[in-house]
């Protein structure tokens, strides 16, 4: 019985990723080595987190405080993130899920497999592995929202409250895994638990979508993206108020701005 349980886990954790890498349209010569090279930089970015912990000062913090790290850990993902949907890999959107296939392939492999494989030796059956495999598939929504968030930030232009939703995704997305260690240590019910963390996936993955329909492709503004400084610039637009946003009507070729000057 312990092997036909780790089978259904390991179905259960894969088949999504497998059924949306068949199922995304790429033709297989032009997905397969983009995904092996995403997946070579997530193993790189854990690499660099592990290294940038053994740098910190362990006596900072409290014991068994790894919050700290935990936000040092998510800047870093969100700085990779940017620069590969800034780089040549996902210029187009077919790249984009590439892409997001490739790096939640990755982190599949690298925190599912091994507490699956491990802890379901001599065992018939519990319902702690299966929700862990359940969660890997929120971790393919929560990796799709992130590259597509920052992609649609950085290659395509929309309405300014689209390009604020945008920035919230992008900053609050990652940061959901310290949201989910605290809910892991305050509620000892696991079906509660994995009830909160879908309900908050779909929000996200809603959200996504609504600002994918609301920002159109503007290939011209495509080439001159500038990524993480686009990003930056955003930010630091938005917290001074002089925030631009710039747009083309899809009728005209001539383009407005809207500036928001000393906004209180």
């Amino acid at each position: 019985m312990g092997l036909f349980h780790l089978a259904n886990c390991l179905v259960l954790a894969t088949g999504p990723h497998l059924l949306v890498y068949k199922s995304s349209g790429i033709p297989e010569n032009d997905a397969f080595w983009p995904c092996c090279k995403i997946a070579c930089v997530y193993a790189l970015t854990q690499i660099l987190k592990f290294f940038l912990v053994t740098l910190a000062p362990h006596t900072y913090l409290p014991k068994g405080d790894s919050m700290t790290f935990d936000v040092f850990g998510i800047v870093l993902e969100i700085i990779v993130i940017t620069m590969i949907v800034r780089g040549s890999l996902c210029r187009s959107e077919f790249n984009v899920v590439a892409s997001s296939v490739g790096w939640s392939i990755a982190s599949l492999v690298a925190t599912r497999y091994v507490p699956i494989w491990v802890g379901t030796r001599g065992l018939e059956f519990d319902w702690k592995y299966l929700c862990l495999s359940y969660e890997a598939n929120l971790d393919l929504v929560d990796t799709f929202v992130m590259f597509y968030s920052v992609w649609l930030l950085s290659r395509r232009s929309g309405p300014t409250w689209s390009t604020l939703l945008g920035l919230l995704t992008v900053i609050a997305g990652p940061a959901k895994s310290i949201l989910y260690a605290l809910l892991s240590h305050e509620i000892e019910n696991i079906f509660v638990t994995l009830t909160i963390k879908t309900i908050i996936c779909i929000i996200f993955g809603i959200t996504t979508m609504i600002i994918r329909l609301q920002r159109h492709t503007d290939r011209s503004e495509t080439r001159e993206s500038q990524g993480l400084f686009t990003i930056i610039r955003l930010l630091y637009q938005l917290i001074t108020g002089r925030y631009i946003c710039a747009y083309k009507s899809r009728g005209s070729k001539s383009s407005s701005s809207v500036f928001l000057k000393n906004v209180k």
